[in-house]
């Protein structure tokens, strides 16, 4: 109701999202009002990740553990919440998570860090990319209803960048770390192709 009175909001893509397997949800992040945004619209019950440091404040903590974030430590390999991000999928829930790790400071797309490509080879599981476009505004943004548009691309098949294929067009022998990083890649490439469509 929020997200409808305050935008003029546009969810394309709908018909990508898959209904018989479980997948991770890969987005840009220009804003805070991104999880939430994505979370109100999306057809099922949809989990994520967010750095540790959110949940300091205890009252946040608890809150952002009922709408089913997972926390994760970003300075380092956490274990405790790859161990809880793999039983979250195995249970057949769908995971969201920002492959630039942070916000955007200015709206525009970032690199994106391998801690993306460390889960999605993990789990083995698919790939749904999305881009958002109007969440990064100046102070004072909703007067006007700004448009916000949201679009869901076509799902990407895990096997489609495994580390034989990635090897292969690389020509490259890659390490663990690099291997991740060349997933991350492919993930925001296709993010970026769908950004690109819908800049506002």
């Amino acid at each position: 109701t929020i997200f409808r009175l305050f935008f003029k909001l546009e969810i394309r893509g709908r018909n990508n999202i898959p209904n018989d397997r479980k997948f991770i949800l890969a987005s840009n992040h220009q804003s805070n009002f991104d999880p939430p945004l994505i979370g109100s619209f999306f057809p099922r019950e949809l989990y994520f990740v967010a750095k540790k440091q959110l949940f300091s404040n205890p009252i946040m903590g608890i809150l952002l553990r009922w709408l089913n974030a997972i926390s994760i430590d970003r300075g380092g390999a956490d274990l405790r919440a790859m161990r809880k991000i793999k039983s979250t999928l195995n249970s057949g829930h769908d995971l969201l998570v920002f492959p630039e790790g942070h916000r955007s400071i200015d709206g525009d797309l970032r690199s994106p860090r391998k801690g993306v490509g460390m889960i999605a080879d993990s789990v083995k599981c698919d790939i749904l990319p999305l881009a958002i476009s109007g969440s990064y505004q100046k102070p004072g943004f909703i007067i006007g209803r700004p448009q916000l548009i949201v679009e869901y691309g076509k799902p990407i098949d895990f096997t489609s960048i495994s580390a034989s294929e990635i090897e292969q067009k690389n020509e490259i022998n890659p390490s663990k770390s690099e291997h991740y990083q060349l997933i991350a890649d492919r993930i925001m490439n296709e993010i970026s192709i769908l950004y690109k469509n819908i800049r506002i």
